[in-house]
């Protein structure tokens, strides 16, 4: 079910556990612009349900709710590290504090969900995956610029049987590395450029 919609007025995704009820919410949905009705009832579980259009699902408002919670939050934990130094005995792990973030961050020709900033000033791409994967133009500019990017995989929330709470989506989004992929890392792409280059592999995509 629906529990992330867009807010008329300040155009920000909200939680359904955020607003009031019915039409009151003054909600609708980023997929297809429809009214959304807060249904929050006493028997069934708190959701929003399209005015008119009855099939769409809505994913466009869990990627904006997540790209402003790592705008938010300015952290994230990674399946490897942070390529802050080339030293696998001091590179960082674990939940990773960034100084800034920003939205729709313009890059070259593209545009990137959530650029973090860390202290160093050293950047990191954020993309979040709901339908549709990062595009090989995309990777591309990624190796390119070196740019460090993750992708963030959170599909599986937007089933119509998964009814996804504040703290379910915060925890997917921001501290489950099997979500989050690298599609550029610095220091892992020169680990197995290395490896492959000493077995006469070319490392290349």
């Amino acid at each position: 079910m629906l529990t992330i919609a867009i807010d008329r007025l300040t155009e920000e995704a909200v939680h359904i556990d955020d607003v009031r009820r019915g039409r009151l919410a003054d909600a609708m949905c980023a997929e297809c612009n429809d009214i959304l009705i807060a249904r929050k009832g006493d028997i069934r579980r708190h959701h929003f349900a399209h005015e008119v259009n009855k099939e769409c699902l809505g994913e466009s408002n869990l990627h904006r709710y997540a790209k402003q919670l790592i705008a938010k939050e300015k952290k994230l934990i990674l399946p490897f590290a942070w390529p802050k130094n080339k030293d696998p005995k001091k590179r960082n792990t674990g939940i990773l504090n960034f100084a800034s973030a920003r939205i729709e961050a313009p890059k070259d020709k593209f545009w990137i969900d959530c650029l973090l900033e860390y202290e160093d000033g050293k950047e990191l791409a954020v993309e979040i995956k709901v339908t549709s994967p990062i595009s090989p133009q995309k990777k591309a500019m990624f190796r390119e610029k070196e740019l460090g990017a993750v992708e963030i995989d959170i599909s599986h929330l937007a089933h119509r049987n998964i009814e996804p709470s504040i703290r379910q989506i915060r925890r997917e989004v921001l501290f489950t590395p099997k979500n989050i992929k690298w599609v550029y890392n610095e220091f892992l792409n020169q680990k197995f450029q290395d490896i492959y280059e000493k077995h006469g592999i070319d490392f290349r995509e």
